[in-house]
């Protein structure tokens, strides 16, 4: 897990994960024109200090997204609530 440098921005320091290069492309495929819409949504994971297991949780999220933009967008806001449940939802059933 490669971690971005801290950026300061009006007072507030980002902690954001970069996505790994394997998960970029998956969205690319899946997402084809909507990537770019879905990598914003994706890297909405990751920007906070408690976001635990960056790229397992990213991976999990498209996994239960299946291709679709609103099931991404709210799989990455249940994630930044409570990353345990997507993992769960994604891994063990």
């Amino acid at each position: 897990m490669a971690l971005a440098p801290s950026v300061v921005h009006r007072g507030t320091v980002s902690h954001a994960v970069a996505m790994e290069p394997s998960t970029i492309d998956a969205v690319r495929a899946t997402y084809g024109s909507r990537a770019d819409e879905a990598l914003a949504l994706l890297e909405r994971y990751g920007d906070e200090p408690w976001h635990r297991e960056v790229d397992r949780v990213r991976r999990a999220v498209l996994t239960l997204a299946a291709g679709d933009l609103d099931k991404l967008r709210l799989r990455v806001e249940t994630a930044r609530r409570d990353y345990r449940d997507v993992l769960f939802n994604a891994e063990y059933r």
